[in-house]
Order: C-alpha cells, then sequence, then structure tokens
C-alpha cells in the first residue's frame, strides 16, 4: 500500500502543478473529446520516451503520471456521480 500512496500522491501533485499553470477554471473549458485528445496527446508523450527495449525510462514515468493526472483532472470537472 505504501507504493499506491505514493503514486496517488505524486499525481495528486501533478494535478496541483497542472492547475498552477492553467488555473483553476481551466478545466470546464473542455469538453469530453478535448480530454480525450489531451490524454492521447500524453500517451504519445509516453510512448516517444520509451526506451528502445521497451523498457521504462524516467521520463516516460512522468509522462504516465501527466496520463493520469489528467484523467483525475477530467474526472474532477465532470464530478463523482450519485449513488
Amino acid at each position: 500500500m505504501e507504493t499506491f500512496q505514493r503514486v496517488i500522491q505524486e499525481i495528486a501533485r501533478e494535478r496541483d502543478r497542472q492547475d498552477e499553470k492553467w488555473g483553476d477554471s481551466h478545466d470546464s473549458e473542455h469538453g469530453l473529446p478535448e480530454w480525450v485528445d489531451i490524454m492521447h496527446a500524453e500517451l504519445f508523450e509516453v510512448l516517444s520516451a520509451i526506451g528502445t527495449q521497451y523498457t521504462i525510462t524516467n521520463e516516460a514515468r512522468i509522462e504516465l503520471v501527466h496520463v493520469a493526472a489528467v484523467a483525475v483532472a477530467a474526472l474532477q470537472h465532470y464530478g463523482v456521480p450519485h449513488a
């Protein structure tokens, strides 16, 4: 569980960085297609950073955190469904 918590904290730090860079209200400007486009661009950056032997490089890992943080941003934008 310790690794899970560290990963979640890393994603949370990236979300904070994104909010600092783009502002809190920026997320509301995106519809679902734009969120998918942003995630697609981040995934492409992961693919570009993968080593020649399909190894995880530090850069690829950072980009994976970006993908996760963008997914979290989209989920935050659309809210939590009522159970």
